[in-house]
């Protein structure tokens, strides 16, 4: 037992460290599709207001310098997360440890939660004509990624041993 929680706290711990590269090479991504579309824009630094406390997080965001269609806003959006899907594939081909292949994994499966989130969020908007807060919310945008790095943990390390 004490190994399965060792095993898997090392997974989460690795997978949660993963993530934030992930999320990086993610918005640089975003920014990398803006200037492919022939548009311009800035990656940013952001304060991130938690919604349940006054309290700030910090995180990267790709600001367009102007307006973006819904298509193009929404292929930004999309291939963002996608693009940065590809290292880590890379990374999933080569290693073959246990720990890292599913904290590997585990942000594939974040960075498709990313891509399909971010460009389905942008669609329902225009739909509706309306913003929907909590999708872009940092609890919902943070916890999601959280929930899968643990079911991942638990799934594949504690349920597997």
């Amino acid at each position: 037992m004490q190994d399965r929680f060792s095993t898997s706290l090392q997974t989460v711990v690795l997978s949660y460290v993963l993530m934030l590269v992930g999320l990086a090479v993610h918005e640089v991504a975003h920014l990398v599709v803006l200037f492919a579309l022939g548009k311009t824009g800035t990656l940013l630094i952001v304060p991130w207001r938690l919604g349940i406390t006054d309290y700030y997080i910090h995180g990267l965001h790709v600001e367009p310098s102007q307006p973006l269609t819904v298509a193009d806003q929404t292929l930004l959006n999309f291939l963002g997360p996608v693009i940065a899907i590809v290292p880590f594939a890379f990374l999933l081909h080569y290693v073959k440890e246990k720990i890292p292949r599913v904290a590997i994994l585990a942000n594939i499966l974040v960075l498709i939660f990313f891509a399909v989130l971010e460009s389905s969020y942008e669609l329902l908007e225009f739909a509706l004509n309306r913003e929907i807060g909590i999708l872009g919310s940092p609890e919902f945008n943070i916890g999601v990624p959280i929930i899968i790095i643990l079911i991942m943990a638990y799934v594949k390390i504690w349920r597997a041993a």
